[in-house]
């Protein structure tokens, strides 16, 4: 059984099981139940699969199964598959016979007609029942009644009589005692609804962003709607329950007869506009929709490259990960939606990025990238031969045609995860040679030099080791002042 419907309780069947049973001389030996379940999938009806198992594998102590009605036996929407459960008992040598039905189940063509129509009216009933309860709950949503689910962060369970007057807040797990009483949604404890305002000021008038508001309220030691850290996510919810201004939305998504679950279209989601003490005002919550359609048009040009500006003083440089990181900074995502990219962002408030100098001191190793750069250029002039270097791209192109990016790698320290030497080659993708310089354990001074074909890179990330530098013999450099040569000698190999 299901629910507790008087018909089919299960102190019901027992009784009418027993009574049938005494009626032919049948001892009553085993009895499988499942209480509380759906007949309308057998995954989770773990005693009628184990009685077909012990049936079918020949433990079962029993050669006859009763069963209430074919009802009973399952409302599968497809009624052949409660004729199959049945087949497998018969065949085994345990027959089915039905307690509470006008027939029996002899295998005759009345028989057969009856049972195959029991079993349709069976799945037919679920169908309907189903209907019944989505427009119930369609009135009780346009009404405002609490349609289940844990409420929303702020809001409470309450119990109202049949006149809609307060009766008490319901704590977790309590239910109403009476069929006449309603639970509709209420404000809970003022610091939550202070909690929900101030979330919707940061994120409409302060313009913070969500994961910045969420790391916010997890330094001030404040809970979700179930106890746990914010997140992102959860301050998204926020700013997109409805609940907030008054209003209800149902039927969002659907189940039907236990199915997958479906997300319905807009248009058909039943929506009941001020049933509910609203807590934010409408015009606010407006704003915040419209900001999360369009993540980058609450901030002009000139807004998001002075946050840029500021994030670039405070920290000397900038990456994704700082922008992220910086409280009042919009995503890296918005900037490269304004702007094409991070790096015209970065052009247009006049900073140079030396790509990958951001995991140690970078005032002491961008000074000695500058100094290699023009150690090659002045060797390669020497060479006789032409070189320009691009400063956003960190490249030098030889001869008009080869591409070698210049990077210096810091050493990272073993208490890290990545100790070593780290060289990021995805910095670098539309290059032919990678020269690197490898730093000493201090980062003052470049202990090495490798030359690196791209092509021989297949990985985004290369690390080096003390343990692996033997693998790179071949492309280390004895000197800078065979670099030129080295480079043409690739080129053509």
């Amino acid at each position: 059984m299901s629910t507790e419907h008087q018909r089919y309780s299960i102190e019901n069947q027992k009784i009418a099981i027993a009574a049938y049973a005494a009626i032919h001389k049948i001892r009553i030996v085993r009895s499988y139940i499942d209480p509380g379940k759906s007949g309308l999938r057998i995954e989770h009806r773990d005693a009628l699969q184990q009685l077909i198992e012990d049936v079918q594998t020949g433990r079962a102590d029993f050669n006859t199964i009763l069963v209430y009605d074919v009802s009973r036996w399952g409302r599968f929407q497809d009624i052949d598959e409660s004729a199959y459960y049945e087949f497998l008992c018969k065949r085994a040598g345990a027959p089915i016979r039905y307690c509470a039905e006008q027939f029996e189940n002899n295998g005759t063509l009345i028989a057969q007609l009856i049972k195959t129509l029991k079993r349709a009216m069976a799945g037919e009933y679920s169908r309907e029942l189903s209907v019944k309860i989505f427009e119930a709950q369609k009135h009780g949503a346009l009404r405002g009644t609490y349609q289940g689910g844990i409420p929303a962060y702020g809001l409470r369970r309450l119990l109202v009589d049949e006149c809609g007057n307060p009766r008490t807040v319901l704590k977790t797990g309590e239910r109403k005692h009476y069929h006449t009483d309603h639970i509709v949604l209420a404000p809970g404890p003022t610091s939550e609804v202070k909690t929900i305002k101030r979330i919707f000021r940061l994120f409409v008038q302060s313009q913070m962003p969500r994961k910045h508001i969420a790391q916010l309220l997890n330094a001030e030691g404040a809970s979700n709607a179930i106890g746990n850290q914010w997140t992102d996510n959860n301050v998204l919810r926020v700013l997109t329950n409805e609940k907030y201004i008054g209003n209800v939305v149902y039927a969002q998504t659907s189940k039907k007869l236990q199915g997958p679950c479906f997300h319905n279209p807009p248009e058909s989601w039943v929506r009941a506009v001020g049933v509910l003490r609203r807590i934010v005002d409408p015009e606010l919550f407006a704003s915040a929709k419209h900001i999360l359609a369009n993540p980058w048009w609450a901030f002009t040009d000139n807004q998001l490259l002075d946050h840029l500006t500021a994030a670039l003083c405070k920290n000397g440089y900038l990456t994704a990960s700082i922008i992220a990181k910086s409280k009042f900074t919009p995503a890296a995502i918005t900037y490269r939606e304004r702007f094409g990219s991070l790096t015209n962002a970065y052009r247009l408030i006049g900073y140079k990025p030396t790509h990958g100098y951001y995991h140690c001191k970078s005032d002491l190793l961008r000074p000695t990238h500058r100094n290699l750069v023009s150690q090659l250029i002045s060797i390669i002039e020497n060479k006789g031969g032409i070189v320009e270097f691009d400063e956003t791209a960190q490249i030098l192109r030889l001869d008009g045609a080869l591409a070698v990016a210049v990077v210096i790698i810091p050493y990272i320290r073993p208490e890290t995860d990545l100790w070593g030497w780290t060289l990021r080659l995805y910095f670098f993708p539309k290059c032919d040679l990678i020269l690197a310089g490898r730093m000493d354990k201090t980062n003052t001074k470049i202990l090495d030099y490798y030359l690196l074909p791209r092509s021989a890179c297949p990985r985004t990330i290369l690390r080096f080791t003390e343990r692996n530098l033997v693998r790179f013999k071949s492309f280390k450099l004895r000197s800078l002042t065979a670099f030129y040569q080295r480079c043409k000698k690739l080129f053509h190999d």
